[in-house]
């Protein structure tokens, strides 16, 4: 994934800035760094952390 990343990153700088193809790649960019990021949340724990957080809030939230 980071070698992917990279490889993006790396054709954004190849193209004209302002083109739908930059714009293409740019989301690219974007979706592949929340994947790792989530990935990286996952694998310390962060997630289930969250996951009960948001279900706690929700559920006080409603009394």
């Amino acid at each position: 994934m980071e070698r992917l990343l990279e490889l993006e990153k790396y054709k954004r700088t190849l193209d004209d800035a302002g083109t739908s193809s930059d714009i293409l790649i740019t989301m690219k960019i974007a979706t592949i760094e929340q994947t790792l990021n989530y990935l990286m949340e996952y694998e310390q724990g962060k997630l289930h952390e969250e996951f009960n957080r948001e279900r706690e809030r929700i559920h006080y939230g409603r009394k």
